[in-house]
């Protein structure tokens, strides 16, 4: 629809988790080729594993949240939109991901 602004998702983080590809040009470069803005890149901290970047990426109007990380990271951000109409998209990083391993994703 012409005029309008084009989608964008978020992404929260877990910053200590290790990937063996540049996650965010690989996250960027999926977005620019759906048509979706540049993605919010949101860290977690030690003292707010995932649920305050979740609280501002929906203040900020996002489409779609990620959560990039292991099943504390994914626990923390989907208890954020759990009654929101937001979708969560899952990022499996790390070796301790179950919920991916058991949604065969990761």
């Amino acid at each position: 629809m012409a005029g309008t602004n084009p989608r964008r998702a978020a992404v929260v983080v877990n910053p200590i988790k290790k990937t063996d590809v540049d996650l965010r040009a690989l996250v960027s470069k999926v977005c620019h080729d759906e048509g979706w803005s540049d993605p919010l890149w949101l860290e977690t901290k030690v003292d707010d594993p995932g649920q305050g970047m979740t609280r501002q990426a929906l203040a900020e109007g996002v489409d779609l949240v990620m959560a990039a990380g292991g099943d504390g990271t994914v626990r923390c951000v989907s208890e954020v939109l759990a009654g929101t109409e937001t979708p969560l998209g899952l990022v499996p990083l790390g070796t301790g991901n179950l919920l991916a391993r058991n949604l065969d994703i990761g």
